[in-house]
């Protein structure tokens, strides 16, 4: 049997805080939970009241009717990734949605909804509802990689044929009454109990099937032994995530009882490799300090929910700490998809269209920070290659149609973006080290998801498990060690 436990001992938490995940942990409950969109229903329950007090001028309907329409379509255009929703950002659609129902059809724009094509689309549009997010979820299940945008132009076909079919067959067939003779032979009451002992069914064969984390006889015998290692697969980021040990702290130290201490700061892709530095390193103090107001800048923060005042005003502070400090420091984060910036002292956003912008202002930003620390003081890692799209290896170990192996992953982004950040910074003489270079076989163009134990090499989709993280630290300990000798 793998031994899949690990010395718990390195780790000492220090100055609690508040972390940095908590707004993330609450998106899913926003969106799934009642009481956090009972505003969206109850904006179109309002509407009761106002049935007999519609505009009855059609040139003030028009304009309702288009402003409602301009706000429904500003989260297509201008809502991204960055944007917290659904939250109060969804007042806007909904507020569009409310205007444009109570603008009671006018004469001119209303053509917009009442043609042919508009209609059949809103006949439809319950089933389509119902339909395409089984037909995404379960495409993706099969080839566990990003949707390009031919295949999500597929998918929204398909996903129209199938609600037409089921709005004609199922939804069309199900509203009218029963036929007289069938009405006879089966009372209402004998087709209500037939369709709750239905769902009674599987309801009871979903809560085995959630009990059972997720019937383990289905998979082969050495993919099975994983899975009852892990004990419970669903808590698996949690329990064995690189960074866990610094958690739920922004600050946390490793090997706390060492005098020699290195700063190891940036978001979770810096902190993934706290417990492979505390075990490959055990003379090191390292000093983790998870802050998404980017410490590679002085000035910028992630656009959207981590520009927020509490983040900046940690960030000041925290960089002023890194100054009076003589200790070394690594910054590492998410270097790809964080291409909208934030400017503190401006209030500015900046967008970078291309990696080369992207990377030219990295290495601007990163030399001020060099300078504003000390000559010498930094050096920064690069990005690990994403896993995948759906969740993390034991997920795809669970997968038993899915047509691609779990054993590696395609190479993403990750290499090339590593390659040009650390040609920039060469130029400006801040040493940079590439994960992606012990991970992954460019000739092949595939990346590790496994050492050769079988353990999982990542926690999620995009972030080292404990083995991930000493894996990783391991093979570019001799870089490191360099790095350390100019000052410890």
């Amino acid at each position: 049997m793998l031994n899949l436990g690990f010395d718990q001992k390195v780790v000492q938490y220090f100055n609690p805080n508040t972390s940095n995940d908590n707004l993330e942990n609450i998106r899913a409950a926003m969106f799934y939970l009642g009481p956090f969109r009972n505003f969206e229903l109850g904006l179109g329950a309002l509407l009761v009241f106002f049935v007999d007090k519609k505009i009855k001028n059609n040139a003030v309907n028009e304009v309702i009717f288009l402003v409602g329409l301009a706000m429904i379509l500003v989260p297509v255009f201008l809502f991204t990734e960055e944007v917290t929703f659904p939250s109060y950002n969804a007042l806007i659609p909904c507020l569009g949605t409310v205007m444009i129902i109570f603008a009671n059809d006018p004469k001119y724009s209303g053509v917009l909804l009442r043609n042919k094509i508009a209609v059949a689309v809103g006949l439809i549009s319950y089933s389509l509802y119902l339909v395409h997010w089984p037909v995404i979820v379960f495409y993706k299940y099969v080839i566990l990689v990003k949707l390009t945008s031919l295949e999500k132009l597929l998918i929204g076909l398909v996903s129209i044929l199938l609600a037409t079919l089921i709005y004609k067959f199922i939804e069309q067939r199900w509203r009218k009454p029963l036929k007289p003779v069938l009405e006879a032979s089966m009372p209402n009451s004998y087709f209500v109990a037939g369709a709750s002992s239905l769902c009674l069914v599987f309801t009871i064969l979903t809560a085995n099937i959630w009990a059972n984390n997720g019937w383990l006889w289905r998979l082969e015998s050495d993919k099975r032994q994983i899975f009852q290692q892990i004990s419970n697969p669903r808590e698996f980021h949690l329990k064995y995530y690189g960074g866990h040990v610094c958690k739920p702290n922004r600050l946390c130290s490793v090997n706390s009882e060492q005098s020699n201490n290195v700063y190891f700061i940036g978001d979770s892709h810096s902190q993934q490799y706290a417990y492979g530095l505390a075990k490959t390193f055990p003379d090191v103090k390292f000093t983790h300090i998870d802050n998404r107001c980017r410490f590679s800048t002085i000035d910028f923060c992630y656009a959207g929910k981590f520009q927020d005042s509490k983040f900046v005003e940690a960030k000041i502070k925290e960089l002023e700490l890194l100054k009076n400090s003589s200790d070394l420091v690594i910054i590492g984060q998410a270097w790809w998809a964080r291409q909208r910036c934030f400017n503190t002292k401006t209030k500015e956003l900046v967008k970078l269209a291309t990696s080369e912008e992207h990377v030219a202002f990295l290495a601007q930003e990163i030399l001020k920070v060099e300078n504003y620390l000390g000559k010498g003081r930094v050096l920064v890692m690069g990005q690990v290659n994403r896993f995948g799209e759906i969740g993390n290896p034991l997920t795809c170990l669970g997968l038993v149609i899915a047509n691609k192996s779990c054993g590696t992953s395609a190479i993403t982004h990750a290499p090339e973006f590593n390659a040009l950040l650390d040609a920039a910074l060469q130029i400006h003489g801040i040493p940079f080290i590439t994960p992606t270079d012990v991970m992954c076989d460019e000739s092949v163009g595939r990346c590790a998801n496994f050492n050769k134990d079988g353990i999982p090499l990542y926690s999620d989709a995009g972030h080292l498990s404990t083995w991930g993280s000493e894996y990783v630290i391991k093979r570019v300990k001799q870089p490191l060690t360099a790095f350390f000798r100019t000052s410890l």
